[in-house]
This record gives structure tokens, sequence and C-alpha cells, in this order.
């Protein structure tokens, strides 16, 4: 192997080293302390209402998606119908 790519392999380990560590220490402080399951809470709530907004943001953009198709079909038919009247006159 080059030096080049033994540097490089050495940066990614630790790289990973430190992610992870951070990782499990942030881990370990919302499992084991008071304050961090206090915390663990709070974001889980504040997740389960983000998903709850985006479900009825989903929701009504579905509905006024259909309705906006509805009257586009509903002027594409009346246009088509007034095309067809001047057509046969």
């Amino acid at each position: 192997m080059s030096l080049h790519t033994d540097s490089h392999q050495e940066s990614n380990f630790f790289t990973g080293l430190v992610m992870g560590s951070i990782l499990g220490a942030g881990t370990i402080y919302l499992t084991m302390t008071k304050e961090g399951r206090k915390i663990a809470h709070a974001l889980l709530n504040a997740a389960e209402e983000l998903g709850e907004k985006g479900e009825d943001y989903y929701h009504e953009l579905t509905s006024e998606t259909e309705q906006m198709t509805k009257e586009k079909e509903a002027g594409s038919k009346a246009k088509i119908k007034t095309l067809i009247d001047k057509l046969k006159k």
C-alpha cells in the first residue's frame, strides 16, 4: 500500500473512533442520568409532535391537490365543450 492510502485509512479510523466515542457518551448520558432521561423524554415528545404535524400537513396537501385536480379537470372539460361547440358552428 502507498503512504497516501495508509494515512487515509488512519484518518478514517480516527474519525470513526471520535464519532463513536461522542455517540457513545451521548447515549450513556441520555440513558444513565436523570437529566439525560428528561432530555431524551423531551426529544421523544418533540419528535412525536413533529410526526403528527407532518401527518396533518401531508393530509392537508393531499386534500388541496385533489381539489385543484378536480378544478383543473372541470375547467378543461368546459374548455373542450366550448371548443367543440365552436367547431360545430
